[in-house]
């Protein structure tokens, strides 16, 4: 059974703001591995489905680390909001386009950083891996990449505008989003990156990279589509990663993994997550054979938009033509 230590605070390099990380013990006294998990459109406290897989993996004897993302955007919300950062609104109460472009990739790397850190000086574990849905899908991509004398296994789930850069507020870095919510991300490796955000995106540093990788795909999923988990893994290959294997779920859609979307698919969703299980006992835990994988969380009592209708949201928000409503 996994034991909470609710939001350790950590300071994060160049952040105003403190940034909350959620805990899932194991039974262990001592870990030997931990596993960061990132979080998708919606956040961490709207539901308790990220919180019930962080105690999952727990249970499997990782230290789990769920860090707050938003916690330089929560302020910018409107008061009810900012206030309870989600818990106990309904999805579609929650400014999902707002939150997302209020990340920046330097600022997620940062955070990321500051959790390893954590998790290496006060936990005194040294075997990290990171696993994300959709947003935290792409993030953990980033800093698998940022971080890669630190991070030796990466799981994503339907982790999508992984060819984009996330600059924040900038009008270019909205329309390359929303370009890919809209037509699918095929079309945003077509728009001239002269005219649209400079700095490198997750797949363009991807010859950084050093770790395993696992990822899944829904097979009706426009960003990622299938055709991306293609390039994706070709591209990684090519890098040099040989250690990757993806798998396209039939029938899956975006979000078809997190419990609390209305696009949950239970037999996609079981199968990854036993796959991801199985993926973190192998690479961190030297395929612990003492391990018995719980069955996966299942479906929320509260599931919404999640992921799903928030990212057709972010498409909402950028407009015709790229122009932006807020």
């Amino acid at each position: 059974m996994a034991a909470h230590l609710s939001l350790v605070e950590l300071s994060p390099t160049g952040s105003s703001t403190k940034l909350p990380v959620h805990i899932s013990r194991p039974s262990v006294a001592t870990p030997e591995a931990a596993v960061i998990v990132c979080h998708h459109a919606v956040g961490i406290y709207q539901d308790e489905f990220l919180k019930k897989y962080c105690d999952n993996l727990a249970s499997l004897g990782f230290l789990v680390a769920l860090p707050d993302f938003y916690h330089r955007a929560w302020a910018a919300c409107p008061p009810r909001v900012a206030e309870t950062r989600g818990a106990g609104l309904n999805q579609k109460e929650i400014p999902v386009p707002k939150l997302i472009f209020g990340l920046t990739d330097e600022g997620m790397v940062a955070d990321v950083a500051a959790v390893v850190e954590h998790i290496e000086t006060v936990e005194k574990v040294a075997a990290i891996g990171i696993h994300g849905f959709c947003l935290g899908g792409r993030l953990s991509w980033l800093a698998a990449c940022a971080l890669p004398d630190k991070i030796r296994a990466l799981s994503m789930c339907h982790g999508g505008n992984i060819f984009v850069a996330m600059e924040g507020r900038s009008l270019l870095s909205v329309l390359r989003i929303a370009v890919g919510q809209l037509a699918g991300s095929w079309l945003q490796r077509w728009i001239p990156r002269g005219i649209m955000v400079a700095a490198p995106t997750p797949y363009d540093m991807r010859g950084r990279m050093k770790c395993a990788v696992i990822g899944h795909f829904g097979a009706l999923d426009a960003n990622p589509s299938p055709a991306d988990a293609d390039t994706l893994k070709a591209g990684l290959e090519e890098a040099g990663v040989t250690d990757v294997s993806f798998f396209v779920y039939e029938g899956a859609t975006h979000a078809f993994c997190s419990g609390e979307s209305e696009n949950y698919q239970k037999a996609g969703s079981d199968l990854a997550w036993q796959r991801t299980a199985s993926f973190f006992l192998q690479k961190l835990l030297h395929g612990n054979a003492t391990a018995t994988v719980p069955p996966a969380v299942g479906k929320s009592s509260t599931s919404g938009s999640a992921c799903g209708s928030g990212c057709a949201e972010i498409a909402a928000t950028a407009g015709p033509g790229g122009s932006s409503k807020r």
